[in-house]
């Protein structure tokens, strides 16, 4: 259920789709293909009630990173909103900022928050190899801190979601 939540989250309707019985779990993160083989998503809960998904649509070249919590009560006061997400990412290098004006938050319903955010092609690919190497996250919508949050396992998430990718439409 909660998985379903974070597809949500990036409010598309092939997100609602059955996901397909190949998962895998990696590291506490769970991938999955959508059963519309339009892309796949992997998400672990990596503080209570908070979970970070990253997923992958393939006919856009589309990245995406979702994060839902029952913990955040003032992002949507307002409903529905589009902006910009920016991701500080803690890595052995230093910090690394990445952005993109393509980020929403929403309520999902139950007092659970959204924010997702959308990357294409090339620029997909630099936040992947980026959250590859990173420990943490910091997110912050609209200049607004969402807050900082450990990525454990990244490298193997992005491993697994592209795997799951590659298997698409293989029988």
């Amino acid at each position: 259920m909660q998985h379903r939540l974070l597809c949500a989250a990036l409010g598309l309707a092939a997100l609602f789709a059955p996901v397909a019985a190949g998962s895998a779990q990696l590291d506490g993160w769970e991938a999955e293909p959508f059963d519309a083989g339009t892309g796949c998503y992997v998400a672990r809960f990596v503080e209570k009630n908070l979970m970070v998904g990253f997923h992958y649509m393939t006919e856009k070249r589309e990245f995406r990173i979702a994060l839902s919590s029952e913990n955040w009560d003032a992002l949507v006061a307002d409903g529905d909103r589009q902006g910009k997400v920016e991701l500080r990412l803690t890595t052995p290098g230093g910090l690394r900022t990445l952005s993109t004006k393509e980020g929403y938050a929403m309520p999902l319903g139950g007092g659970t928050e959204a924010v997702a955010a959308i990357w294409y092609a090339g620029e997909g690919e630099t936040v992947r190899s980026a959250l590859s190497t990173a420990s943490a996250m910091t997110v912050t919508f609209d200049g607004d801190p969402v807050g900082t949050f450990p990525l454990q396992g990244a490298s193997g998430a992005i491993d697994a979601l592209m795997a799951c990718v590659a298997d698409l439409g293989k029988s």
